[in-house]
């Protein structure tokens, strides 16, 4: 059995896991924690495509691990694809079924350094993997959305193309979904939509810390 992700830092600040589907401003979200002082990992992702040059502040090591998790489990993840959340149970199957020490690796590493935030949009279905190693007294999780007109356009302008109704059906049922299986499975979460941030930011920062026990300030976001 793998050790659960531990947290040997603050006592009072939780380790956060963001949760979201793409395109929903995470990596913004991200960036706030970590210049309130959350690890991302050794090194993060930086992306150059049509948005521009970008700090996804997704730990590279986290990111490998899951696209691993998807080469182990033969699951072709494509970000521009839509996916049915009963693909989970691929991952939940895998925890007895493969050679567990570059997870425990990365679980040791990061009891060093909490609290953390990470992110990938792929582990919305590699959490059936993740789920069982999770301290669910010491993690917690913010589902980010974005409302579908917005999120449709930045699709787009990505030349990601899709019907705007499936896009809306798709968007809604994934977000309900996670918030049904992180109840299922008694992890705290927190719903924040991007918009909300951008329009009322200080009520917004104020929730995400009293959730989080974090300290991020309206200058991290300035």
């Amino acid at each position: 059995m793998i050790d659960a992700f531990d947290n040997n830092g603050d006592e009072d600040a939780f380790n956060i896991v963001i949760l979201t589907t793409g395109l929903s401003g995470s990596s913004v979200l991200a960036g706030l924690f970590k210049r309130a002082g959350y690890w991302t990992g050794n090194k993060t992702v930086v992306k150059n495509n049509s948005t521009g040059n970008y700090n996804t502040f997704e730990s590279e090591d986290f990111v490998q691990l899951n696209s691993k998790l998807c080469e182990l489990a033969g699951y072709n993840f494509s970000s521009c694809s839509w996916y049915q959340s009963a693909d989970r149970e691929i991952f939940e199957q895998l925890t007895d079924n493969i050679d567990p020490n570059i997870f425990l690796n990365f679980i040791t590493e990061n009891q060093k350094n909490t609290p953390w935030v990470f992110k990938d949009p792929k582990f919305w279905l590699t959490i059936g993997f993740w789920a069982p190693l999770i301290d669910k007294e010491k993690t917690r999780f913010i589902i980010l959305s974005r409302g579908v007109f917005s999120l449709w356009l930045s699709q787009v302008y990505k030349r990601i193309i899709y019907d705007f109704t499936f896009l809306s059906k798709s968007e809604n049922q994934a977000k309900d979904d996670l918030s049904s299986y992180l109840k299922v499975n008694n992890f705290e979460f927190l719903n924040v939509k991007y918009e909300s941030l951008l329009k009322n930011t200080e009520q917004e920062i104020s929730r995400i810390n009293r959730f989080a026990k974090s300290n991020i300030s309206k200058n991290d976001w300035d």
